[in-house]
């Protein structure tokens, strides 16, 4: 698997990409991560597929020169991407925010799409943390940033029956990732919800949704909003991050969700 830098957008963006197939997979990690969360995916599916894993700008290997860290500027990013490596067939599999940034990146170019897979992802769409909740939340990261980010790692992401070695694992990538990024894509992201719905209901392809049932999803918001443009496929885990905590399995499902997408 070789390693690449493409500029876009005055960024230099890293990726993973094994440059064959005819179905491009393109894996966009979510925030405070990195595009090794996906070494499994990328091994397993890289017979079949072209795959591709990218660290967005500020994460991982990217450089970080943007004084703006946002979700829809993701989205320009990995449209960006798609035209400039000129692929075709492509399917977005997202994690947590880089689901949004699936959204995003369908609104600027839909014509190379042919999937959108979210990984424990939209599992209560619509719903915001009340404004006083929030401030609170922004006052503490910018006091204490290493602290709360691993705090509500710790929290919402993972939970007491996570492996320690996991915990570990994700709890220091939170406590590592640059202030400056990890501040403003929080209040980016606060900021999100009705931007998220409204794309959500005019999406023009059907979403997968693959959700860990650490937390449930919320499917009477799903039906609001992306009725009948939305499958959901349910694992079990313990943990926001199903590619890492059960692997084989994620891999299994994923691979139902692609054939499912193929045979559309």
């Amino acid at each position: 698997m070789q390693v690449e830098t493409i500029n876009i957008n005055k960024e230099n963006l890293s990726y993973f990409d094994n440059k064959k197939g005819d179905i491009t997979l393109l894996f966009i990690h979510g925030s405070f991560i990195n595009k090794k969360y996906w070494n499994n995916q990328l091994s397993y599916f890289s017979e079949k597929y072209r795959v591709i894993a990218i660290d967005i700008a500020g994460h991982g290997n990217s450089s970080q020169n943007r004084q703006e860290w946002t979700i829809q500027n993701y989205g320009k990013d990995i449209s960006e991407f798609i035209k400039r490596l000129l692929l075709k067939n492509v399917i977005l599999i997202g994690h947590s925010i880089g689901a949004d940034i699936m959204l995003e990146t369908i609104t600027n170019n839909p014509e190379n799409l042919i999937g959108l897979i979210g990984i424990d992802y939209f599992k209560n769409v619509g719903n915001e943390l009340p404004e006083n909740i929030i401030n609170q939340i922004v006052a503490n990261l910018k006091s204490d940033f290493s602290n709360t980010c691993a705090e509500y790692a710790k929290q919402a992401l993972l939970s007491k029956e996570t492996e320690p070695e996991l915990t570990k694992k994700i709890t220091l990538a939170f406590r590592e990732i640059n202030p400056k990024v990890g501040i403003s894509l929080n209040e980016n992201y606060f900021n999100y919800t009705q931007r998220e719905t409204e794309l959500l209901k005019d999406l023009p392809i059907k979403i997968h949704l693959i959700n860990v049932n650490y937390l449930p999803t919320n499917e009477v918001n799903l039906k609001k909003y992306i009725d009948g443009k939305y499958e959901l496929h349910t694992l079990n885990g313990t943990c926001h991050y199903p590619m890492l905590e059960n692997p084989n399995e994620f891999n299994v499902s994923l691979e139902k969700v692609l054939s499912k997408i193929k045979a559309n």
